[in-house]
């Protein structure tokens, strides 16, 4: 081989190097291109997520303060959120005359979880069937729900139990109030709600020693929580106007006692409950 070859063998080694060598920097700086460019990506990425969720929650934040300011007229979906918000969670409670078999509560459970978009709604049912109001007061039933602690309250009113025990109205009404009462002094923060009990067929016109059912025990509980400013569902009104309004038999949402709920009734329940939750009503009494 001449020189002139070898020295030609030479450049092309060189050249053949000098590429490499080029190719590979090259390479290297496109990688790091395109890391620099991925990086200002995530960049922008977070911060249009963090703009996201400060949007949000001043939203969230403005909605809430609105909440405040109305809480004389404020639906419990609204309250619950206010409360979620404040707390973290959401514990609702029934607490009263019911039994422990019925369904219709849980679904209550989950429009409020559906409604203000959380899974943390706890339920407790506090119940003890039959109960007056002065067997609840005397036997510190009011420590059980102490116990739960929750934000808001459903007091199923025990008004078929103090028209079997044959106490006044009036007595039935001092009874129930002293009952609420009783609530409010150790839950000063919960919401405290009265709910009216659903409809029987077989204790209507079934009379106490006063001639007086289970209905008139009702009718003036109801209207003496009224006159107190307590908050009041009254079931059992909405539930013999969806009646009326249907043209549906009482007995056919019944079980077979005539007093518990069947399936029928218990969806019906549910409904008539849940668009409840949805009407204003005085909330100051609760969460501060």
């Amino acid at each position: 081989m001449n020189r002139k070859s070898i020295g030609l063998l030479l450049v092309g080694f060189i050249i053949t190097i000098a590429i490499i060598l080029f190719g590979k920097s090259y390479s290297n700086n496109k990688k790091e291109e395109l890391l620099r460019q991925g990086a200002a990506q995530q960049q922008v990425v977070k911060v249009e997520t963090k703009k996201e969720e400060d949007t949000k929650q001043a939203e969230l934040n403005k909605k809430l303060e609105g909440f405040q300011a109305n809480r004389g007229a404020l639906s419990l979906i609204d309250y619950g959120t206010l409360v979620e918000q404040k707390k973290g969670s959401l514990k609702i409670a029934f607490y009263g005359d019911n039994v422990k078999s019925e369904k219709w509560t849980e679904k209550v459970k989950a429009t409020f979880s559906e409604k203000i978009g959380s899974k943390k709604v706890e339920l407790s049912q506090v119940y003890f069937p039959g109960y007056d109001s002065n067997k609840l007061t005397n036997e510190n039933k009011v420590a059980d729900l102490v116990a739960v602690n929750p934000e808001i309250v459903f007091f199923m009113l025990p008004v078929i139990g103090n028209q079997k025990i044959d106490i006044s109205l009036e007595n039935s009404n001092q009874a129930i109030l002293a009952n609420y009462q009783a609530i409010k002094e150790q839950l000063p923060e919960s919401l405290v709600i009265a709910v009216t009990p659903t409809p029987s067929s077989s204790l209507s016109e079934k009379f106490n020693s006063r001639t007086l059912d289970y209905k008139s025990y009702t009718a003036e509980a109801e209207e003496m929580l009224m006159q107190n400013s307590i908050p009041v569902i009254n079931l059992y009104g909405l539930y013999n106007e969806k009646l009326q309004a249907g043209g549906i038999d009482l007995a056919s949402t019944l079980n077979a006692d005539g007093l518990q709920l069947n399936d029928n009734g218990t969806s019906m329940t549910a409904e008539l409950f849940n668009a409840q939750l949805e009407v204003p009503m005085d909330t100051t009494s609760g969460i501060k």
